[in-house]
């Protein structure tokens, strides 16, 4: 009886090990947001999300790397030092989102719309913005090394102490900060 306990025991730990690793995510982690609009420090990398109501979600620290958010609602969300490393979160709507200390390193933000959004000291270096709507946004200390900010809305944005090397802007390509 034990011997069968433990092969039952060893099993459900393989089938979860292995779900880890081909999904990427934790599925009881995926529910507590989907219930709760809570998910602090989780793993939600490589989840599809898109069209997700994520408004008001506190997603703190989260790592949300590879995930899937594409026209999802994020107005007001609190992300704040999250992992949004290759996220896609074109066409998303992110007014008011806490992304201080955030990274979206080449995350996909075509579209996006950031307006009032706090992303002060994140590091979007090759991030693709283009077209984002980034009006009266805090940038201060923001990394935008190889980003693509063509077509981008920066009306009232606060910009001190941005890193502008190798990006694309709205006013031609901008090597100001490469040192």
């Amino acid at each position: 009886m034990k011997r069968v306990l433990f092969d039952i025991l060893v099993s459900i730990l393989a089938i979860t090990y292995f779900y880890r690793l081909a999904f990427g995510f934790n599925v009881k982690e995926l529910e507590n947001l989907v219930g709760l609009n809570i998910c602090l420090k989780c793993d939600l990398s490589g989840a599809n999300l898109n069209n997700a109501n994520l408004r008001k979600a506190n997603l703190k620290m989260a790592d949300l790397s590879e995930t899937y958010l594409r026209d999802s609602d994020l107005r007001e969300a609190d992300l704040t030092q999250v992992d949004m490393t290759m996220a896609d979160l074109s066409g998303a709507d992110m007014r008011g989102a806490k992304l201080k200390l955030a990274s979206l390193n080449e995350a996909n933000l075509t579209g996006a719309n950031l307006t009032g959004a706090n992303l002060e000291l994140a590091d979007l270096t090759g991030a693709k913005l283009y077209g984002a709507k980034l009006t009266e946004a805090n940038l201060r200390s923001v990394d935008l090394t190889l980003a693509d900010l063509r077509l981008v809305d920066l009306t009232g944005a606060k910009i001190q102490g941005v890193t502008f090397c190798k990006t694309k802007t709205p006013w031609g390509k901008d090597d100001t900060g490469c040192g």
